[in-house]
């Protein structure tokens, strides 16, 4: 479970950095398939890890072929440069680590989760709380039994999405909670790979929609930014003050 939610997490981070999108699928069974190697070699079970997927990508890293190489280095030097490697002190390492954590780190989007609203202010406080103070096990763990818990009213509350296209116009219509749990029923409508290559206006009406975490918010104007770089005309209707506040957040 650790290695998986490791994995996944680091995956995350690399999208936050590249703009890209993983397979989450495709992730954790390569992940399998490696780790079942590696134990029928007398091997231990690997997982990915945030801080050198950080490294990577700051170091101009771009596919896959990245990790590769890496993994080629490595090898190259337990069979050839050990007896040179084990007089680097284990300060260098620490100190090369703690930089690239910092540099991981992104303050930003901490704060405005932060001023985003209570709920997600406990939320984001507990998570961390439980990670420095446990693990990222109990961190995880912990930050979703919050969530679950801070969304107990929401549960009963039923998210419909219904999409009316007429001719280069599509029109989105939410009504119901958006929160983390549901967010992809509306983002297959409107995301990038999935809009009809006809349409060049989308609507999305959320006049009808009862409350919008920080995720949520995130996947909308991230959306937004995808489409307004293009040639799609991308419009928000029904806003409440305090929507537009939270959706403008994010960009």
């Amino acid at each position: 479970m650790l290695g998986a939610m490791e994995s996944l997490l680091s995956a995350t981070v690399a999208d936050s950095m590249t703009r890209t999108k993983h397979n989450p699928n495709q992730e954790l069974l390569g992940q399998g398939v490696a780790n079942i190697a590696s134990v029928c070699l007398g091997g231990l079970p690997a997982t990915a890890a945030l801080a050198r997927t950080s490294a990577n990508i700051n170091a101009g890293a771009k596919s896959s072929i990245s990790g590769m190489i890496h993994a080629l280095f490595i090898l190259i030097l337990y069979l050839t440069l050990m007896d040179v490697i084990k007089f680097i002190p284990l300060t260098v390492f620490a100190a090369i680590l703690i930089s690239v954590a910092i540099r991981m780190c992104n303050f930003p989007l901490f704060f405005k989760v932060l001023k985003y609203s209570y709920k997600e202010a406990i939320i984001l406080l507990a998570t961390c709380a439980l990670t420095i103070y446990k693990d990222l096990v109990w961190g995880v763990l912990g930050g979703m039994v919050v969530v679950a818990l801070l969304n107990i009213p929401n549960y009963k509350l039923k998210l419909n999405v219904n999409k009316e296209v007429d001719h280069d116009k599509m029109v989105v219509k939410v009504s119901g909670p958006l929160y983390v749990f549901n967010i992809d029923k509306l983002i297959k409508y409107i995301s990038p790979s999935s809009v009809m290559p006809h349409i060049k206006q989308i609507t999305i009406d959320l006049s009808e929609a009862k409350e919008l975490d920080a995720t949520a918010s995130d996947r909308i104007a991230k959306c937004r930014h995808a489409h307004t770089s293009g040639a799609v005309e991308f419009e928000i209707q029904g806003l409440s003050e305090n929507m537009q506040k939270k959706i403008s957040t994010f960009g």
